[in-house]
């Protein structure tokens, strides 16, 4: 008893370590295996299109694939351009925002005890009192690296789904080969058919979920009259895909410009400010739960420690793939008996959770029962 009890032991603490090197493996192979986890993700979520194009219209994958993906990149060029077209006319119209942004910076001045000087222009202040030089020239830095580093990584991430999504059609036939006994390849079979059931609807759900919050919110930013109300919907788009904090940051973006343009016409504030506050609440807060309800069964106290875990990984990139990545962690411990008490506590109710933990058929148990008195 006390031999096994040590052996249990020993095995959590190796555990331990294998996780936290795995992390640090993640961290620093981050270049690599992030496309290849963005690439596997909308692979998944393709997957089900795919085969409804195959049974219904009779088009071969890799033609649906190189279909999807060739729209895929004419909107990312499309938007991309408008965005970049706006980003530049911000730039542009600066000199219409200077007093503006004086008379707000000298309110925070007052308030805050920041240094200020009246016969100094708002840039001057920012850029000579604050120290803001050093932040800027990083942040172009940062901004001319990251673009092109996004393009790259966009290249990547459809060459690696195009080869992946080909290789997708003879996978059964792969798995029939890779498991010789029929319970092991059912359990891997029922848990990536449950991987790419909840992946693929967290996903769609949230992708129709932040496309109706940008739309929604450029359009009413555009009703209002704020301006760049394309940059303001693509921002709450993209942002919204990360849990909690995303909505927050893109939403205080936007009423800082609403306040930045209107002020000091407080109604326009007001109208912008209550336009994002409903939408959120009513997308985010109860449409979207509803529409999921507990599918995904995380945690949300785990969800925040994933948001932290995967971005301080990974970075922004991490906060995309923060909950997608728990979701599968989370399948694959409960497929996986000495993982259990993880799957537990990665889940929302453990209840639930228990009850998808059998990782065989009551056949099979009955079976393992009758032959062995071991179990899995």
């Amino acid at each position: 008893m006390k031999k096994d009890s040590y052996l249990k032991a020993n095995f959590y603490l190796l555990l331990f370590i294998c996780i936290i090197a795995s992390g640090v493996i993640l961290k620093l192979a981050a270049k690599i295996i992030v496309p290849v986890m963005f690439a596997i993700l909308l692979s998944l979520v393709m997957l089900p299109v795919l085969q409804k194009l195959k049974k219904s219209l009779h088009i071969p994958w890799i033609v649906s694939a190189i279909a999807i993906l060739g729209i895929s990149l004419s909107l990312i060029f499309t938007i991309g351009n408008m965005l970049v077209s706006s980003l530049s006319t911000i730039v542009t119209l600066y000199p219409r925002y200077e007093n503006r942004l004086m008379a707000i910076y000298q309110i925070f001045a007052k308030a805050f005890k920041l240094p200020f000087n009246e016969t100094n222009s708002l840039f001057e202040n920012l850029w000579n009192q604050l120290g803001v030089r050093g932040a800027v020239q990083s942040a172009l830095i940062a901004i001319t690296s990251g673009t092109i580093n996004t393009g790259k990584t966009l290249f990547t991430i459809m060459l690696l789904i195009l080869f992946l999504v080909s290789e997708m059609n003879s996978f059964q036939d792969k798995l029939s080969y890779a498991f010789s006994t029929q319970k092991v390849k059912g359990r891997v079979s029922k848990a990536l058919n449950n991987i790419i059931q909840e992946v693929t609807q967290f996903i769609s759900i949230k992708f129709i979920i932040s496309l109706a919050t940008g739309i929604i919110i450029g359009t009413g930013t555009f009703l209002t009259g704020l301006e760049f109300p394309v940059v303001w919907g693509f921002l709450a788009f993209i942002l919204n895909f990360i849990p909690t904090f995303g909505s927050i940051i893109s939403s205080l973006f936007t009423i800082v410009f609403s306040i930045i343009q209107f002020y000091p016409d407080i109604s326009s504030i007001v109208i912008v400010t209550l336009i994002i506050a409903i939408t959120q609440f009513t997308l985010g807060n109860i449409l979207e739960p509803r529409i999921t309800g507990s599918n995904l069964g995380l945690s949300p106290f785990m969800i925040l420690v994933s948001l932290s875990i995967w971005g301080g990984i990974w970075g922004f990139s991490g906060f995309l793939l923060a909950v997608p990545t728990t979701v599968i962690v989370k399948i694959i411990c409960e497929n996986v008996s000495f993982l259990h008490p993880i799957a537990i506590f990665l889940g929302n109710v453990p209840g639930e959770t228990k009850k998808q933990l059998s990782p065989v058929d009551e056949s099979d148990t009955t079976e393992e029962t009758e032959g062995s008195d071991t179990t899995i």
